[in-house]
C-alpha cells in the first residue's frame, strides 16, 4: 500500500482509538460523580486529538502538489490556535469566549491568501474580506442552534466531513484536506457512540460553537480549492433549519424568540417523534445532499443544484414536522379530487335550479 495512505490511516485509527478511550474515561468519571451528561471537557478529545492528528499529518506527509493555494504552517496554526483560544475563553465566561471566537475568525481571514477571493472577484479584496467576516461569524455562532436534540450535532458534522472526504477521493480537493476531514470525523465518530439517543454525553452550546469554528476552518480551505458551493450544499440542513427559526424570531412574537427551540427538528421532537428517528431522517436528507454536492463538481451552473438542495431541505423538514399526517397514495388523492369535483358540480346544479 502507498506510504501516504498508510500514514493517513494510521493517524485516523489512532485518533479514533484515543478519542473513544478518552470519552470512555469521561463517561465513567461522570457516572460516578456527576448528575448531568453535559460536562465542561466533552469537546476536549475532539479538539486536542484533531489538532494533534492534523499537525502530525502536516509535518510527516510526503509533499503534495494538488493544491491551488498552499497551506502555510501559520495558516493552519491560526485555525487550530483559534479553536483552543475560544475553548479556553468559554471556560472563563461567555463574554471571553465570544471575544475569542471573533478574534479567531478575524485572524483566520487575515491569513487567507491575497489571491483567494471568497466572492469570486465580484468585490475588491478589502470588501470581499469585509463581507466574509459576518458570514463566517454567523455560521460559527449559530452552530449551537442544532444542539437541541441528542445526536443531531454529530450527524450533521459527520456528513459534512464525509462530503469533504468524497470530494478528495474524486480529486476535487487536495489529499491533505480530505485526510484532515477524516481525522476530525474519526474523533466525532468516537463521540457519537456516547452522544446518540439516549445520550450519555452532550456538548454545551459553547462547545458547539468551537466545533463550528474548527469545521469552518476546514471549509474555508475547501473554498480556496474552488469547492465552496459543494460545501454549502453539504451544510444545507443546518442552514435552512437555522434560518427558518431565525425568520420566525424576526416576527417578534414571544413564542418564537428562542431560535434553538423553534428549529424544525426541535419542534418535531415536541410532537412526539424520538430524537433517534429524527436523526435517521436527517441522515437521509444529508445523503441526498451529499449526492447533490458531489455532482456539483461536474455542473457548469453553480447555483442549480444549490437551489434544488435548498428546496429539497425545506420540503423534507416540513414533511418531517408533519410526520403524524398520514401519507396518501396516488389513488387516494385521485379519489379525493374526483369527490371534490362532484361536490362542486352538485353545488352548481343546486344554485342554477334556485335561479330558475
Amino acid at each position: 500500500m502507498d506510504q501516504t495512505l498508510l500514514i493517513t490511516f494510521g493517524i485516523i485509527f489512532c485518533c479514533f482509538f484515543c478519542s473513544y478511550t478518552w470519552y470512555s474515561a469521561i463517561y465513567n468519571n461522570f457516572s460516578q460523580t456527576e448528575n448531568t451528561s453535559t460536562t465542561a471537557n466533552t469537546l476536549l478529545p475532539i479538539l486536542i486529538l484533531s489538532a494533534l492528528g492534523i499537525g502530525i499529518l502536516y509535518w510527516i506527509l510526503p509533499p503534495q502538489y494538488d493544491q491551488i493555494f498552499s497551506i502555510s504552517p501559520l495558516q493552519l496554526g491560526t485555525v487550530i490556535g483559534g479553536c483552543l483560544l475560544t475553548f479556553c475563553g468559554f471556560r472563563l465566561s461567555p463574554k471571553y469566549g465570544l471575544a475569542g471566537l471573533s478574534l479567531s475568525v478575524l485572524a483566520n481571514i487575515l491569513m487567507l491568501p491575497n489571491d483567494f477571493m471568497f466572492f469570486a472577484g465580484y468585490f475588491p479584496l478589502w470588501l470581499d474580506r469585509l463581507f466574509l467576516l459576518p458570514l463566517w461569524l454567523g455560521f460559527v455562532y449559530a452552530y449551537k442552534y442544532i444542539n437541541g436534540l441528542e445526536g443531531i450535532i454529530t450527524t450533521q458534522s459527520s456528513f459534512q466531513l464525509i462530503g469533504i472526504i468524497i470530494l478528495a477521493f474524486m480529486g476535487a480537493l487536495p489529499y491533505f484536506i480530505g485526510a484532515s476531514g477524516g481525522i476530525i470525523l474519526a474523533c466525532i465518530t468516537a463521540f457519537a457512540f456516547y452522544n446518540w439517543y439516549p445520550a450519555r454525553l452532550k456538548l454545551q452550546n459553547s462547545d458547539c460553537q468551537v466545533l463550528g469554528l474548527l469545521l469552518s476552518g476546514l471549509f474555508i480551505l475547501c473554498a480556496q480549492e474552488e469547492c465552496l458551493i459543494p460545501i454549502v450544499i453539504f451544510s444545507l440542513y443546518y442552514i435552512t433549519d437555522t434560518l427558518w427559526a431565525l425568520l420566525k424570531k424576526l416576527s417578534l412574537k414571544p413564542q418564537y424568540q428562542d431560535i434553538q427551540v423553534n428549529t424544525i427538528t426541535y419542534q418535531t421532537n415536541l410532537t412526539g417523534l424520538a430524537p433517534s428517528v429524527i436523526c435517521e431522517n436527517i441522515a437521509k436528507l444529508n445523503t441526498m445532499l451529499l449526492i447533490f454536492g458531489c455532482f456539483q463538481v461536474y455542473v457548469s451552473n453553480q447555483y442549480s443544484l444549490l437551489i434544488l438542495g435548498t428546496l429539497l431541505s425545506l420540503w423534507f423538514l416540513q414533511h418531517l414536522l408533519d410526520w403524524q399526517t398520514p401519507t396518501q397514495s396516488f389513488s387516494e388523492i385521485n379519489k379525493e379530487v374526483i369527490s371534490d369535483i362532484k361536490k362542486n358540480v352538485k353545488q352548481l346544479r343546486k344554485k342554477n335550479s334556485k335561479d330558475e
